[in-house]
């Protein structure tokens, strides 16, 4: 009889759904035949080193939490090398969307269970690593004031609500932006520089832009006023803000230098 495969699964505790979700997962895991390795760090801060001590052995490391539990882990995933699997219990889950996966927990993990897998690019911030987004501008002052109670009660809206509010203590600078030896210099109030279709809540960089194309997405938002940023808004989930004159969109790149100065 054949080992039954091993899944590191390592939970965020403090995940939106977490709570109601986990036991759910564990069971359609353990009915596929995965011998679940379940672990629940009471600090989420310390989910990689959770996934660096115990992931030998193992046949994949099973992610359950949101965007963020995601990208703290990047490092150790890398070291790991194990396939990855993703149960979105998050907020914004924009990397389960980018990949198309159900972002009901239940769904996902028969993903995971029935071994599909697929190659995505990896991003680079300076030394930093990340899977979906790189970012500055209104997202800094968003993701401060975002905290876990109203993730829970607004759910993906806190960020579109968030960013609305943020906007008026907002601060245009000017972005020059290196494109493979092509300079360009626009006034901003955040620049995206994605690695896959979406960001923020839901948004998309391109409707056609994908995590394994080898290629990187710039979103620079223009707007200069409440209502042309809500004007846009409709555009930046559909992923067409690129036909609109309150943002540039820009695809095709391979490496981007970004330098700025507030104004």
């Amino acid at each position: 009889m054949s080992r039954a495969k091993r899944a590191l699964v390592v939970v965020n505790r403090h995940a939106s759904r977490a709570e109601a979700a986990i036991d759910r997962v564990e069971a359609v895991l353990a009915g596929a035949g995965m011998e679940v390795d379940l672990r629940v760090p009471d600090d989420p801060t310390a989910i990689p080193e959770v996934v660096r001590g115990s992931a030998s052995g193992a046949s994949c490391v099973v992610l359950a939490g949101g965007d963020g539990t995601l990208h703290h882990a990047v490092p150790a995933l890398r070291e790991a090398g194990l396939p990855l699997g993703i149960l979105p219990l998050g907020t914004a889950n924009d990397l389960a969307r980018t990949l198309g996966l159900p972002l009901d927990p239940e769904k996902a993990a028969r993903v995971i269970a029935g071994g599909c897998t697929r190659w995505i690019d990896l991003g680079r911030a300076g030394d930093e690593w990340f899977l979906n987004v790189a970012s500055f501008g209104i997202t800094g002052r968003v993701t401060r004031r975002v905290d876990g109670s109203q993730k829970r009660l607004l759910g993906a809206l806190t960020y579109p609500i968030r960013a609305l509010l943020a906007l008026r203590e907002a601060r245009r600078f000017t972005v020059t932006l290196d494109l493979a030896g092509e300079r360009r210099r626009l006034r901003a109030l955040q620049v995206a520089v994605g690695n896959g279709r979406c960001y923020g809540g839901g948004m998309a960089f391109d409707a056609d832009a994908e995590i394994d194309d080898g290629q990187l997405a710039i979103v620079v938002v223009r707007a200069e006023s409440l209502w042309k940023l809500a004007a846009l808004a409709p555009r930046l989930v559909r992923g067409t803000a690129r036909r609109s004159p309150n943002a540039v969109v820009l695809r095709r790149a391979l490496r981007v230098l970004v330098g700025g100065e507030t104004a």
